[in-house]
């Protein structure tokens, strides 16, 4: 691979999103807008790239505050979302799992599992949650 061919496989989309529930959808059908634009095609990548942004979108909306910003990026082979919320309360990502019978608290489980890498940041300016994944 050339120095040109790696200039081209660096890409970023930053996408403010409005910080309520509809940003959910609205996040999923702009990363679709993104990987189709970037010729990401594959359906398995694809859909796990999908999922992991629905959750970290719904976990930025439910959990943090205003406002909501999508990047996706792409490094050499590997895809990564990150979702920034202005929230600066600690969160403790390692709590206990729900019981099979909740309706909610799997979010960041489903992420760490499809993800190659995941991590939540809390700092002074708000909550970044990243997920990478190999494409």
């Amino acid at each position: 691979m050339g120095p040109d061919d790696a200039a081209a496989q660096h890409r970023v989309s930053v996408i403010p999103l409005p910080y309520c529930p509809s940003s959910v959808p609205r996040a999923r059908r702009a990363v679709l807008d993104v990987l189709g634009r970037w010729g990401i095609l594959d359906a398995e990548p694809v859909a796990a790239i999908e999922l992991m942004v629905s959750e970290l979108v719904t976990n930025a909306v439910v959990h943090g505050r205003p406002p909501v910003i999508l990047e996706c990026e792409t490094r050499g082979d590997d895809f990564v979302i990150r979702v920034y919320d202005g929230s600066t309360a600690p969160i403790d990502v390692f709590a206990e799992c729900p019981d099979a019978a909740a309706e909610r608290g799997r979010g960041l489980a489903i992420v760490k599992a499809l993800a190659k890498k995941s991590r939540i940041d809390v700092g002074a300016s708000g909550t970044t949650a990243t997920a990478s994944l190999s494409l």
